[in-house]
């Protein structure tokens, strides 16, 4: 049988994945400038909680 991945484990990827979509929108222009930007900073964000929240 296979194991699932942890929910720890799946949202730690979720804000390198925001980031690289954002990068990726203002790269495409497939979304607003203001909204790509957006995307970058929210998973900036998440991605140092995460890290403070991996040290406690």
């Amino acid at each position: 049988m296979r194991q699932r991945p942890s929910i720890r484990r799946m949202i730690d990827r979720l804000p390198t994945f925001v980031i690289a979509t954002g990068i990726a929108a203002i790269v495409t222009g497939s979304v607003g400038f203001t909204v790509a930007i957006a995307l970058i900073v929210v998973g900036s964000v998440a991605s140092g909680l995460l890290a403070r929240l991996a040290t406690r």
